[in-house]
């Protein structure tokens, strides 16, 4: 064999496996479910976090009508907490308000009306764009567990799997928004 030969079957064979190092590493990651509301203990998790986001944020006065009025998550599309978010939420307080949770169904008249935080189905992809549109200079927190959610323009999309959560955040949206943020919401997210 000469010398050119054996240097690209080298190259060649580092190649392939360099190819079959990202398949074993990568395929999986992309067969699991691509959101985290597609399982029980990720909807779970995402539960739990949609909760205590109320704790880190303070919305204007403007939008509650009295120092009574709660503080509404709403779910556009399909509720793939199965009820969970009430269950959770129940008689729960954040400032003195109490934490309510409304359906929406997919009507886009109600996106956004009287609502503080949107969590936005997946099952609404195909209108994201159009959605977080109608949200545009309202102070709502949108948020969603579907693939690039905040690069879409939603202020937080929530990766991982199972009961394992990151937050993506879009920092120029959340921050322009009229929402005042606790820096610690902000550095927890990447």
């Amino acid at each position: 064999m000469t010398r050119q030969f054996m240097w690209a079957n080298t190259i060649l064979m580092a190649l392939v496996r360099c190819c079959i190092a990202w398949a074993v590493i990568f395929l999986p990651l992309s067969a699991q479910a691509d959101r985290l509301s597609d399982n029980y203990s990720g909807r779970k998790a995402l539960v739990s976090y949609i909760a205590s986001l109320a704790k880190h944020v303070t919305w204007p006065d403007s939008t509650f009508r009295d120092g009574k009025d709660p503080i509404v998550i709403c779910v556009f599309g399909a509720d793939p907490f199965n009820g969970g978010l009430e269950a959770k939420l129940k008689e729960r307080n954040v400032a003195r308000r109490q934490l309510a949770v409304r359906q929406l169904g997919s009507d886009l008249e109600a996106i956004g009306l009287g609502c503080h935080q949107v969590f936005i189905s997946a099952g609404e992809k195909s209108r994201v764009k159009e959605i977080l549109h109608r949200l545009d200079n309202l102070s709502v927190l949108s948020l969603s567990d579907m693939e690039g959610f905040a690069a879409a323009g939603g202020m937080i999309g929530f990766v991982g799997s199972g009961n394992l959560i990151a937050m993506q955040i879009n920092r120029t949206r959340l921050l322009t928004s009229g929402l005042e943020v606790a820096p610690a919401l902000l550095r927890l997210g990447r």
